[in-house]
Formats: C-alpha cells, sequence, structure tokens
C-alpha cells in the first residue's frame, strides 16, 4: 500500500528536519557542509529526491536517513534511489517526537545496506541497516573537510 499524502508530507519533513541536523552538527564540529545548495529543496513526488547531498572531503556523497517514530529501528534507502543514485555513506539520525530535537546515532557504508539485502518493509522495498548497528560517527566526521 503506497504512502498517504499526508504520510509522505511527513517523510519529506523529517527527512529535511534530518538534513539540516547533521548541517548544524557538522558546523559545531568545525566541518564544512560541502554539497549543492539545492540539497534542502523540497521536492516534490516519492521517486523525486535531490541528487546531491552531503559530501567528504574526497567528494563521496553522503545521504541523511531520519527515523521518527518510537518503533523505527533501522534506517531504510528505498530500492530505487539506493540503485539510482549511490551514496557512499548513510547517516542515521533519530528525530524526537516533539521534532525539536535531533540525535545523530551514526553512519553505515553502501556496502553495509546492501550485505543486508532488499526487504519489502511495509510501504516499499528498501535496504536497511539497524540504527543499533551503525557504525561511529566520528570516523565519518573525520572524512569531512574541515572549515578555513
Amino acid at each position: 500500500m503506497p504512502a498517504t499524502p499526508e504520510e509522505e508530507v511527513e517523510r519529506i519533513f523529517v527527512g529535511k528536519l534530518g538534513e539540516v541536523a547533521l548541517a548544524r552538527f557538522l558546523k559545531a564540529q568545525g566541518k564544512k557542509t560541502v554539497g549543492n545548495e539545492a540539497m534542502f529543496t523540497v521536492w516534490t513526488g516519492a521517486t523525486n529526491v535531490d541528487a546531491q547531498g552531503f559530501l567528504t572531503a574526497e567528494g563521496k556523497r553522503i545521504d541523511v536517513k531520519s527515523a521518527h517514530q518510537s518503533f523505527h529501528s533501522r534506517i531504510l534507502a528505498p530500492m530505487d534511489q539506493f540503485q539510482n543514485q549511490p551514496k557512499a555513506f548513510y547517516v542515521g539520525i533519530r528525530i524526537h517526537a516533539d521534532k525539536k530535537e535531533a540525535e545523530i546515532i551514526g553512519y553505515a557504508e553502501r556496502a553495509d545496506l546492501l550485505s543486508n539485502g532488499v526487504k519489502n518493509y511495509g510501504k516499499s522495498l528498501a535496504y536497511a541497516a539497524n540504527l543499533k548497528a551503525l557504525r561511529p560517527i566520528e570516523e565519518l566526521i573525520e572524512m569531512m573537510p574541515d572549515t578555513a
């Protein structure tokens, strides 16, 4: 069953909150937010997403995946996005119920999600990584360019 329009708006909203949280976190760590200006644009449609997000110092792409329901135990990368707009890293962020706080949980490499395989998670086919199994965010932060 596809997402309702309300569910789609909520998904986009918490996704953008996750991106803002990561941008603020990087700034607090003295890191540049490297990417294009369109990364914070809201794209209409379930499959229309920004092709460029955050970048490491070596130009490897980073995607942000937000978990916002208390029962969400993993980050999901929809199969079409994972295959058509590959990213090297996926950052897992917990958006709290009040939507005023976010917690950077960690990150997964593309290979981590790939090794878990694609599964049906109710609304769509996706690759996933358990939030508790994510790598320490400090490792990814070291790959980010410093502000000069």
